[in-house]
């Protein structure tokens, strides 16, 4: 079978949908002809075929509010582009499935594509927990919902849309417990925070809980500029922010005594989160039904992240606890094996549909 994937920023950041059209991409290249379309390769060879569509950067933004609505920013124009060319090029593979990784454009143009051949379009939420109402309307052949409130939410709008659930996993050999190390020379206990820039992350609220916990240090893989400057303010040299290729982050969860993400409860789901109980690291996370499927007895819980007050108890709880290999054990249900077989499944049902 050929499968194919869209994702318009592989190779250059390395978020959860990245990481999982990575980690689907190598385990389908076992049993199928793989090509993934990415603006940029990886420093290391992979299993499976990348075909580089560079991204090309467009004007300024003149009008953002309106351009932003109408899709035709300078970051929705840059994805058009890129689309326009990957589809381009799908011309000569004739895909069986066609994954599109992001949304917008990419969807859109994707559907086209499967609507002139026989490739069947399957879309995965990774984005959110609500769906993106246009690619509902575009009713993909195969909607992979990640947990089951976004199933929930996918048929409460358009109740006709094949659905499946199949969670993220995580690549149980590649994470792994080894013994602690210290390579941003902080004063122990650490506890680890990995996420993007974005708000919805909640990093500037981990900052304020562990600068309240006297003796704990913080590193932030990821952040922004105004975490960098509230984290050295409020911790000075129990603060580190910094980035590091995927490959690298097994070591760097390895290095910390506690792992903390509290972000919104609108966020798809949280690989992070998993690849830090691979590594046997309890967990922090915010107290939502989707938190809870994912981390189970493996952390605490944070009712809500704006009460610094509250998150910084549960991160002292926490420490305080001897976790055993209950976080390693909870990652286990969400073995990459495990989850590319459901996959695997769905796509040659598509191919063969029962009768």
């Amino acid at each position: 079978m050929k499968i194919v994937f869209l994702s318009c920023y592989s190779g250059v950041v390395f978020r959860g949908a990245e990481t999982v059209c990575d980690s689907l991409a190598k385990s389908l290249a076992k049993h199928h002809e793989v090509t993934v379309f990415q603006p940029k390769k990886f420093d290391a060879d992979r299993p499976y075929r990348i075909i580089e569509i560079p991204r090309r950067g467009g004007e300024k933004k003149a009008s953002r509010t309106v351009l932003r609505f109408l899709r035709l920013d300078q970051a929705h124009r840059e994805i058009l582009s890129f689309s326009l060319r990957a589809i381009g090029k799908c011309l000569f593979i004739r895909p069986d499935i066609i994954v599109p990784m992001n949304g917008s454009w990419v969807i859109l143009i994707s559907k086209a594509y499967s609507f002139l051949s026989k490739a069947r379009l399957v879309v995965s939420g990774q984005s959110a927990i609500s769906p993106d109402p246009l690619t509902l309307k575009l009713r993909p052949d195969l909607f992979v919902c990640l947990s089951a409130q976004n199933e929930r939410g996918v048929k409460e709008a358009a109740p006709k849309q094949k659905t499946v659930i199949i969670p993220n996993g995580v690549d149980l050999n590649a994470f792994v417990p080894a013994p602690k190390t210290n390579p941003y020379g902080l004063p122990r206990p650490v506890v680890l925070c990995a996420a993007g820039p974005d708000r919805y992350k909640n990093v500037q609220e981990t900052i304020q809980a562990v600068s309240r916990l006297e003796g704990v240090s913080l590193l932030v893989m990821g952040g922004n500029p105004e975490t960098q400057e509230m984290g050295i303010r409020l911790l000075g040299t129990r603060f580190r922010q910094a980035k590091a290729p995927h490959d690298q982050m097994p070591a760097i969860f390895n290095s910390a005594d506690l792992f903390t993400l509290v972000s919104e409860s609108s966020e798809a789901f949280g690989v992070v989160y998993l690849e830090a109980m691979a590594c046997n690291l309890p967990v922090v996370a915010t107290d939502d039904e989707l938190r809870r499927g994912i981390v189970g007895d493996a952390g605490l819980y944070v009712e809500d992240p704006h009460d610094i007050d509250g998150y910084s108890q549960a991160l002292a709880g926490a420490l305080a606890v001897k976790w055993g290999d209950s976080p390693r054990r909870q990652a286990e249900r969400f073995d990459w094996s495990k989850i590319v077989s459901q996959y695997d499944r769905e796509f040659r049902l598509l191919q063969s549909p029962p009768r």
